[in-house]
């Protein structure tokens, strides 16, 4: 895979990192972020840094990222 996206941008210097899903804090990440969009769509809390700002509103209050409401 890296070399058929490296083949794409000659020229481009690149490397591989280690995968972040190994990282021991990814799931404090992932806990995280689905606190903050639970608490935004059932108790009016902030939205993630993902969504907010944004013209399209939050993915998950339009259903857009799985999300169903």
């Amino acid at each position: 895979m890296t070399a058929a996206a490296a083949g794409k941008h000659p020229g481009v210097k690149y490397f591989v990192a280690a995968p972040i899903g190994l990282h021991p804090l990814m799931s404090t990440i992932v806990d995280s972020r689905l606190e903050t969009c639970v608490k935004h769509l059932t108790e009016g809390g902030g939205k993630c840094d993902l969504c907010e700002g944004k013209a399209f509103g939050c993915e998950f209050a339009r259903g857009g990222v799985g999300g169903d409401a």
